[in-house]
């Protein structure tokens, strides 16, 4: 477990402590409070402080800030005005916690650990995780030591020899060893996945991704993509499609129903009170874009694959929905970048066709529709629509990190743009491009002809 960054300081009854727990979900938050003890588990952070003197184990308030990423804690002191000797010095501990029998009494909130076993067994279980840690670290010390050793002898070799090229490709490799590389909005993370090893191939597609180029993941993206296409899926959903009109001609909240024939009339949407509130929980930021157009394509992908999941489910609820939204998503599964609205559109038209239930040419033809009507409708109907994919998102166990790395940021980014012409400008630009089967380079036609051959000898031999 990782020791987070804290910070302390007190009033005459109360303690204040400020723990900073980046890319966590406040939902798996524990704590536990003794005489003299504070305990906060929250994966993968660990925090044991141990006060000078007791404090209450009731009337204490704990809150989660979304916007700073921290978790706030005021506990009460046992004797009011007491005051604690060196509290801003104090450091986290990180011994076994001993619950005696006298402490078993102790009420814990829904938010604490419960029971004592259930403490002592996490607690075994992080002192092992720390004993593999200090291997870990004293494995990377040697290796420091020999990696200096190496460099000094590689030093003098350089001196005696002189060496000006040999001196640019050992900076060259240097270079090459420390790159890491960035994802998420605007290419701000780099360390988002790390508290997710165990399970990052349920999340995304590339391991490792802060060691994986942008050119490279698009490449692995097109390998896994290839693969996954089945004819055989895409073929039998073709012969049925008269099962997928419901969805194709269904009308989301995004088209205004008593306008929707008139094109050039368009209506001002507004935001819910809930949704107003949710937005003003988000960070508070300011953004220098680096690529705009590709942050923008972004935007397209994350529409297209939240209006493909609203359209199947009829705009109802469904568990499955943050996982079809991923995997419909190249930004999502592979952490892709992309600088052409048309490869974008191909991506996310081949991965409806792979990836959910329904694959059906006509069905993502409309998904490419409902993504011009949102734009369309303006920023507000945009932000809406991601705030919608915030909530899906976040009430997930794992692929919440969406949020936190995009989503989040997309709305607040978005909220802010006083000039929508680059919506406008988007807009233009898939009005104007045109794909057909062809494009996509799996032959669907020849798919969809085959299904119309064997329909009509079956209807011949029928009568």
């Amino acid at each position: 477990m990782t020791t987070p960054k804290f910070t302390l300081s007190q009033e005459p009854d109360t303690i204040t402590i400020n723990i900073q727990t980046p890319f966590v979900k406040n939902d798996d938050l524990d704590y536990l409070i003794t005489e003299k003890e504070f305990y906060l588990k929250v994966t993968p952070y660990y925090l044991k402080l141990e006060f000078p003197s007791e404090i209450s184990n009731s009337n204490e308030q704990i809150t989660y800030d979304e916007k700073t990423e921290s978790v706030n804690v005021l506990l009460h002191k046992q004797t009011k005005g007491k005051y604690f000797e060196n509290l801003e010095q104090l450091t986290a501990k990180t011994e076994e916690i001993n619950i005696t029998d006298s402490q078993k009494d102790f009420n814990f909130t829904k938010n604490q650990l419960p029971k004592e076993k259930k403490v002592k067994k996490e607690e075994e279980e992080e002192e092992e995780e720390e004993e593999e840690e200090e291997k870990e670290t004293k494995k990377e010390k040697e290796k420091e030591k020999a990696t200096k050793k190496e460099n000094e002898k590689e030093n003098e070799k350089e001196k005696e020899e002189g060496g000006i090229n040999s001196l640019v490709q050992k900076v060259d490799k240097l270079k090459i060893k420390e790159k890491t590389y960035r994802y998420g909005f605007n290419d701000l993370y780099t360390n988002a996945f790390e508290l997710f090893h165990s399970v990052l191939d349920q999340i995304i597609e590339i391991p490792d991704p802060k060691n994986v180029s942008p050119k490279e993941r698009s490449k692995r993206s097109f390998t896994i993509l290839e693969n996954k296409f089945d004819p055989e899926h895409y073929m039998a959903d073709y012969a049925m499609e008269d099962n997928l009109i419901d969805y194709i001609e269904y009308l989301p909240f995004w088209y205004p129903k008593q306008e929707k024939k008139k094109e050039n009339k368009q209506k001002t949407f507004a935001l819910s009170e809930k949704e107003q509130k949710s937005l003003s929980k988000l960070p508070t930021k300011k953004y220098n874009i680096i690529q705009q157009h590709t942050t923008l394509l972004g935007l397209v992908d994350l529409l297209f694959c939240y209006s493909y999941d609203n359209r199947i489910n009829l705009g109802d609820d469904n568990p499955e929905s943050s996982w079809t939204i991923s995997k419909l998503s190249p930004t999502l599964s592979c952490l892709e970048n992309f600088t052409s609205l048309k490869e974008l559109l191909i991506k996310c038209i081949k991965r409806s066709i792979s990836y959910p239930l329904y694959r059906n040419w006509k069905l993502s033809e409309k998904i490419i529709q409902d993504v011009k009507q949102i734009i369309k409708s303006g920023k507000m109907m945009i932000v809406k629509c991601l705030l919608d994919l915030k909530n899906i998102f976040d009430l997930t166990t794992n692929r919440y990190i969406f949020s936190k790395i995009f989503i989040n940021d997309y709305c607040t980014w978005v909220n802010q743009l006083e000039n929508e012409d680059l919506f406008q400008n988007i807009l233009e630009e898939l009005n104007e491009l045109k794909l057909n089967q062809n494009d996509i380079g799996w032959k669907l036609n020849k798919l969809e002809e085959i299904v119309k051959i064997v329909k009509l000898e079956q209807k011949n031999n029928n009568k």
